[in-house]
């Protein structure tokens, strides 16, 4: 049954009412879209900043003098207007990861120096050596590195980077830092003497113990540092007593006691014929290394290709040497370890996984003379160029400490059985 719907005619008011309530509804559904869309707007928060651009590579030499300028000029606003000169100490520049110093860094310190002569008569830049720490009033530190300039830059994005700070000395306060990006693709990155024919890298150990700027800086080891530092220069110029006898003096302090010291000592009595003085010092880093950072990392050297030794009957008396004291060490633990190979960043992936793991491989077998129990507590792994530090693929002392042997201490029951 339906109904019929009466209309009734809409008077001049009525349609006044429908007309005003029509324009209501409207204006509430535009309020409410302007509404949802400011809320909307204010959850997705501001737009994202555009990412930075990476910084320009510049010449070596305008950089470094720039990067110097930038420093002095926070030391000549330290101090104040003062009369008269004042000294900065230079540390030499180590690398970022491993802490060795590369031959470049005397000429960055040649360069600031130079700047400083023009540019800053009332500064003036020495090394650090015990002498010039007496009269040092600011220290200058700093790192290199070869890095992408942007993140996730594949390698032929790579530069070097150089960073570095000044501090005030008596209050050991930093006082401004800065860094420049080079476009220069050869610097000479070979290591310098002490670092080249150091047996080790302190991967884990560097920022520990050998401090560079701010980190792990306290007064009490500056004496140290620039023991290590007088003695690194003298072992550089031949003078292997001299050298000795400052390690000595470093080790005699509680600061002083580190792999670098020890290293120290190993290379200089071995340039001074002291065999059993150099074997004993070996040893300690040995037992220090593994002791205080579960590892040791050794730079062994093998033919392009091989995982042969060089013919040289001088590498082979020490490496010799080097086995018979990690062998002996680990033969009187009950300790486990991953022999882990590694190669410089030349040839294929796949060929240096290889070669990696043969060169793992004859390590673990050369330490069988004083490890009689290798086999059942070691194994050995490949990690082809997939953990370079330098990463320069050079195949030359440049890159040695890329084609270094880790041993790793790992609990037993994590060997893998090989």
């Amino acid at each position: 049954m339906s109904f019929p719907v009466k209309s009734f005619p809409m008077n001049k008011h009525s349609k006044e009412a429908m007309t005003m309530t029509t324009l209501i509804d409207r204006r509430s559904l535009v309020f409410v879209l302007l509404s949802s869309i400011f809320i909307f707007c204010a959850c997705a928060g501001p737009a994202p900043a555009p990412e930075p651009a990476p910084p320009e590579p510049k010449p070596f030499e305008p950089a470094v003098r720039s990067l110097t300028r930038t420093l002095l000029d926070r030391v000549d606003s330290d101090r104040g207007g003062a009369a008269g000169s004042i000294l900065a100490a230079v540390e030499p520049f180590t690398d970022a990861e491993s802490a060795e110093v590369p031959r470049v860094s005397r000429r960055i310190e040649r360069i600031m120096k130079d700047e400083a002569q023009k540019r800053y008569p009332g500064i003036r830049l020495e090394r650090l050596t015990t002498d010039t720490l007496k009269d040092a009033a600011y220290l200058i530190s700093g790192v290199i590195r070869l890095a992408p300039v942007s993140p996730g830059g594949e390698s032929s994005d790579r530069y070097y980077r150089i960073r570095a700070e000044v501090r005030n000395l008596k209050e050991i306060r930093v006082l401004g830092t800065d860094e420049s990006w080079i476009s220069d693709r050869n610097l000479n990155y070979a290591p310098t003497a002490i670092y080249r024919d150091n047996p080790f890298y302190f991967r884990g150990a560097a920022k520990k113990d050998m401090p560079i700027g701010g980190i792990g800086l306290r007064q009490a080891d500056l004496t140290t540092r620039a023991l290590l530092t007088e003695a690194a220069s003298a072992y550089e110029d031949g003078d292997y007593k001299t050298a000795l006898t400052l390690f000595q003096e470093a080790e005699s302090r509680p600061q002083g006691r580190t792999l670098q010291t020890y290293a120290g000592l190993y290379m200089a009595n071995r340039k001074l014929d002291r065999a059993d003085a150099a074997e004993r010092a070996f040893a300690r880093i040995v037992e220090l290394s593994v002791e205080r950072y579960g590892r040791l990392t050794v730079k062994f050297l093998f033919d392009v290709n091989s995982a042969d030794f060089p013919r040289d009957p001088a590498i082979r008396d020490q490496y010799d040497l080097w086995l018979r004291q990690i062998g002996r060490y680990f033969q009187g633990t009950d300790h486990c370890i991953q022999i882990v190979g590694h190669c410089s960043r030349s040839g294929s992936a796949e060929w240096n996984d290889k070669l990696s793991l043969m060169r793992a491989e004859r390590i673990r077998n050369l330490l069988k003379a004083s490890f009689p129990s290798v086999k059942s507590r070691s194994e050995a792994i490949g990690k082809g160029f997939r953990e370079n530090i330098v990463g320069s693929g050079t195949d030359d002392e440049r890159d040695a400490v890329d084609r270094r042997v880790e041993i790793n201490l790992v609990e037993c029951g994590a060997l893998g059985g090989s």
